[in-house]
């Protein structure tokens, strides 16, 4: 028997109409599955980048603790040239440039700065440098530095206190003529200068990072503060003097 065109599309509407009905029950049981996978792909989205970041700090962490490390054994196993923890108190300005041109008797390795009793103004808002380079006080400006470090007035305070201009060690050589310079361009106030004990007229001599004289083992001996001991600094220079 042949069907009418109506009944075989009114039968095939039926179709589908069970089709999507079956398809529309299919979307909503598996709505929850997708609905978890999607929580569970965001929650494990959170883990992995609490992850990262948790390894990213670990990683900062240990490469900050490397650098602190490694910066506080450069400064232990340097020497530094300094004036001593007494002398007068001169004035380091722009009209007062604290200078001290030597010479050491054997090379001296690791020389790592200055470590000088300073401080700062009420009102000191300039900088201030430490620099040694090769040559006389009058190269100062032209020669090369062996070794500079700037310091702001935030690493001083207005009390007395052991002040390290830290840089990369470098070896003096015997037999050669070396300057080094504290200069500022801070105001020739008192409210805004720095202070130093023991200026240009101060013998230097060589000390660790804590202040204590560095000798024995034939490597260096401080300048003789008395007549007889063995001094490996020539030092000389003049310069202006001024008492607070």
């Amino acid at each position: 028997m042949i069907r009418s065109t109506q009944s075989l599309s009114a039968q095939y509407s039926l179709v589908l109409y069970e089709r999507a009905q079956r398809e529309l029950r299919g979307s909503e049981a598996s709505a929850p599955v997708e609905a978890r996978f999607c929580e569970s792909q965001k929650f494990n989205s959170v883990l992995s980048g609490k992850s990262i970041m948790r390894t990213q700090l670990f990683r900062s962490t240990v490469c900050a603790a490397i650098a602190l490390s490694a910066f506080a054994a450069a400064a232990e196993a340097s020497i530094f040239v300094s004036t001593g923890q007494t002398g007068a108190q001169v004035q380091c300005d722009v009209n007062h440039t604290q200078h001290w041109t030597y010479s050491v008797s054997q090379d001296v390795a690791d020389i790592g700065g200055a470590l000088l009793t300073m401080k700062r103004g009420p009102q000191t808002s300039a900088s201030i440098t430490f620099s040694i380079y090769e040559g006389l006080f009058s190269d100062f400006g032209s020669a090369v530095n062996l070794l500079t470090l700037t310091l702001s007035p935030a690493d001083f305070t207005q009390s007395w206190s052991p002040i390290m201009f830290s840089a990369a060690p470098i070896e003096l050589r015997a037999g050669r003529t070396y300057t080094a310079v504290l200069f500022s361009a801070a105001q020739d106030s008192q409210s805004e200068a720095f202070f130093i004990k023991g200026g240009t007229d101060s013998p230097l001599a060589f000390v660790d990072a804590t202040g204590a004289p560095v000798s024995g083992g034939g490597q260096v001996q401080p300048p003789a503060p008395a007549p007889g001991a063995v001094a490996l600094l020539a030092l000389a220079g003049l310069t202006g003097r001024r008492r607070r």
